[in-house]
Formats: C-alpha cells, sequence, structure tokens
C-alpha cells in the first residue's frame, strides 16, 4: 500500500513540476520608480511580464586558428606590443596570435651541456637564451654534492636567442673529487626576468 502511495505521490509532483515552472512573472515599478520583476503579484497594479521566449540551442565553437611569426621571421619584440597586446613579426605582419607579455617580457634560459674544466683549472658552462627577450641578469650557482653553493662568474646579460658563458672556480677543498665535466643537474639558473 506504502509502495503505491508513493508512486502516486511521485507521479502528481511530476505533472505539478512543470506547471509551477510555467509561472508568471509579474512586472512593476515601486514609489521610486525602480521597476521590479516577481513570481507573485505584490499590489493589484502588477501586470504580467511580457518577456522574450527563451530557447535552446546547440552551441558550436568557431574554430581557433592560432597564427604564430615562425613563418615571418620570428618576434620581434623591440616594436613592442600591437595595439590588441600580441606580438609584431620581423617582418613587420601584425596578425599573430601570441600575447606580447608572455613572449617578450620573460627570458628562458636553459644549459646546453655539462660544464667542461677548462685549461687552467676553471669550468666553464654555456647558457642558452631560447627567448626573443633578453635575459636580465642572469645567475647561475653550482650546488656540490656536499650541499655546498658556489655561484660562477658572468659574462652580462644573455641577448636574445643567444648564449653567455659562465665560469666556476671551485676552492680546494671541492676539487679532491674533480671530474672533468660537471652535470647539468648541479646548476640552478635564473635571471631577473625568466619564466
Amino acid at each position: 500500500m506504502i509502495k503505491f502511495r508513493t508512486k502516486i505521490l511521485f507521479l502528481l509532483l511530476a505533472i505539478i513540476s512543470p506547471l509551477s515552472l510555467q509561472a508568471d512573472i509579474y512586472k512593476y515599478v515601486d514609489k521610486k520608480g525602480n521597476v521590479h520583476y516577481s513570481t507573485t503579484p505584490p499590489n493589484a497594479s502588477a501586470k504580467p511580464a511580457e518577456l522574450p521566449q527563451i530557447q535552446k540551442k546547440d552551441f558550436i565553437p568557431k574554430e581557433v586558428k592560432e597564427t604564430t611569426c615562425i613563418k615571418h621571421g620570428g618576434v620581434n619584440c623591440q616594436a613592442g606590443a600591437d595595439y590588441d597586446g600580441s606580438v609584431i613579426c620581423t617582418d613587420g605582419f601584425r596578425d599573430a596570435t601570441a600575447r606580447y607579455r608572455f613572449s617578450c617580457m620573460e627570458a628562458s634560459l636553459s644549459i646546453t651541456e655539462p660544464a667542461r674544466r677548462s685549461g687552467n683549472g676553471a669550468f666553464s658552462l654555456i647558457i642558452r637564451n631560447s627567448s626573443s627577450t633578453k635575459a636580465l641578469n642572469p645567475n647561475v650557482v653550482f650546488i656540490s654534492n656536499e650541499g655546498n653553493s658556489y655561484p660562477l662568474e658572468s659574462t652580462g646579460d644573455i641577448e636574445p636567442y643567444g648564449i653567455g658563458e659562465f665560469t666556476l672556480i671551485l676552492p680546494d677543498e671541492e676539487r679532491e673529487n674533480e671530474q672533468d665535466t660537471l652535470p647539468t643537474t648541479q646548476f640552478k639558473v635564473t635571471c631577473s626576468n625568466c619564466k
């Protein structure tokens, strides 16, 4: 008996629910002249509002085509940002989709190969800037197996798509187990405008 009543109750709710969703919306103006909308009429002057019919449509997004500066000689960061905040290509092409802020404000430094010992016992490390932005104040630190940190001497800022050479002179106590190369994993590379 209870199951039958429950089924009847659910059936009634299923019939009544859509009807309650179709309730009128009333529009009225208060004493200050503000327009209000409500599902219950606040007074006799409230009139049913004329609302547009809500329609369902399938949204099909347009295909976004990313245009780069690869076929236009690369990004010209020296030209500044285009009017819409995008980059300007080297040949003057202005319809690239890359953002100037992300392409030209941050440098990207990487170590190209392990540090190699030169004739004077110092290690030479080459750092590459793979961005079109000058790397400002590059800083490289060597972290020894014992956990000691040693800053490398720098040649200064690294030009766009350029390289910089850094020199590491280890103190005598670190030279006991010295090899001809030092792995790249023992170096930490930063700069003031790096990603």
